[in-house]
């Protein structure tokens, strides 16, 4: 039995309809649909899932992934490995069994390691004087609540322009995460539950947001870039040239506050890279 085609009048071509399927398939993965079906059927009952099925399932969604375990001391989670070779190192699902294999936690690398952008909002009553908080979260092709009720994580399309971490939590309370940083995505410990609420591929930052964002980054006094400290960051007295680990904490702040930020100085890179709970 022969094949039926369609023709393609304007292009003179045509192709076999038994071609149709295999090629709608192929034209979503290309656009993003299929690479977020494994975290779609984790919603209902995310924080009840296993390290491993989680870091799988963000793995398929695109992202790059490091394990995190609890600190005895502080109780907050941090990296369980030295985890610079992974902001760009795409896993295997046998690689992702290995390294979380007794993880207590899934953070994803913000920026363009993951192609992807993180509001990371601390203070929505402060945000929503920003920007809109409810439009915000329309907007957000991802939304994952942090582990402190009413904080959010929103995750939009990357953009070269929005390519490093600037912190806006004091007057603003939020963080814009990016630049190879780390944004936890799901724990076992207690009390440090992170709960998936939507995931609709990954959206550009709306326009409007775009321009306020655009505004603050450019004036910010919190930013790093290329491991270099930029305009009177705190850390001066700190920096060591990357010649040993160091964890300086900023700020002293209650669990769940998002009041700890410390400055990791890599072995490798020279590079500054901001990590929190």
């Amino acid at each position: 039995m022969g094949s039926t085609f369609l023709n393609f009048n304007h292009t003179g071509h045509s192709i076999p309809v038994s071609a149709i399927i295999p090629l709608k398939i192929y034209m979503n993965a290309i656009i993003g649909v299929r690479r977020f079906g494994a975290l779609v059927s984790l919603i209902q009952g995310y924080e009840r899932k296993n390290v491993i099925e989680i870091a799988k399932a963000w793995v398929l969604a695109g992202f790059r992934v490091v394990p995190l375990r609890g600190n005895e001391k502080t109780g907050q989670l941090e990296p369980a490995i030295r985890w610079g070779p992974l902001k760009e190192k795409d896993l295997s699902l046998g690689e992702v069994e290995e390294l979380f294999k007794s993880a207590q936690g899934v953070a994803v690398v913000v920026g363009k390691p993951s192609g992807v952008v993180g509001l990371d909002i601390d203070s929505p009553e402060k945000f929503d004087r920003f920007y809109p908080l409810e439009k915000a979260k329309q907007n957000a092709g991802i939304l994952v609540e942090s582990k402190t009720p009413g904080h959010l994580h929103l995750y939009f399309g990357y953009e070269e322009k929005f390519g490093r971490y600037v912190s806006l939590r004091g007057e603003h309370g939020f963080e814009l995460k990016s630049g190879g940083t780390l944004m936890t995505v799901f724990s076992v410990i207690p009390g440090q539950n992170y709960k998936l609420r939507k995931v609709e591929g990954l959206k550009p930052l709306q326009e409007d947001l775009k321009k306020k964002l655009l505004d603050l980054v450019s004036t910010s006094r919190w930013t790093f870039k290329k491991g270099k400290r930029e305009l009177g960051s705190p850390f001066r007295k700190f920096w060591k040239g990357g010649k040993k680990l160091q964890d300086i904490p900023q700020k002293r702040g209650s669990p769940g506050s998002g009041g700890d930020v410390v400055l990791f100085l890599s072995m490798m890179t020279n590079t500054p890279l901001l990590m929190w709970g």
